[in-house]
């Protein structure tokens, strides 16, 4: 945990904006040179893949700003995962099906990233329970 204390300011810090939009750039990016690769270059649909990737990054650093670090680290896990193999079934060369298959692959990697941030986010809070219950007996 000290890792995670030292990675992510404490909660209610104006440096969760500064994390959220260095990483919202960072997915907005990764989204458009997505597009890009695609030769599909639409000014449109970049814009909607920059909201997307504000979006993504709203979701996933609203937690931490609140004090859910380990969900924030599992959500920004599964965004950068999500994106990365969204990046890598597309280039496969599906014929059209990459594309489906890699947008697809994204969101439920984000959910899953989400799911077991919140999973670990519960378990922490029902250890520190139980040690803070059992301490007195």
């Amino acid at each position: 945990m000290n890792f995670l204390r030292r990675l992510a300011p404490p909660r209610f810090s104006p440096l969760w904006l500064v994390y959220g939009l260095v990483f919202a750039a960072l997915v907005a990016a990764a989204l458009c040179a997505h597009l890009y690769y695609l030769q599909d270059w639409s000014a449109t649909i970049a814009w909607r893949r920059v909201l997307l990737a504000i979006g993504l990054s709203a979701v996933v650093h609203l937690p931490g700003w609140l004090g859910f670090r380990l969900l924030w680290l599992c959500g920004a896990a599964g965004v950068v995962i999500g994106v990365s193999l969204l990046v890598r079934y597309t280039l496969e060369g599906m014929d059209g099906w990459g594309d489906l298959i890699g947008a697809l692959t994204m969101l439920f990697i984000i959910g899953i990233g989400l799911a077991v941030g919140a999973a670990a986010e519960i378990f922490l809070a029902l250890w520190k329970w139980y040690r803070k219950n059992n301490s007195r007996a």
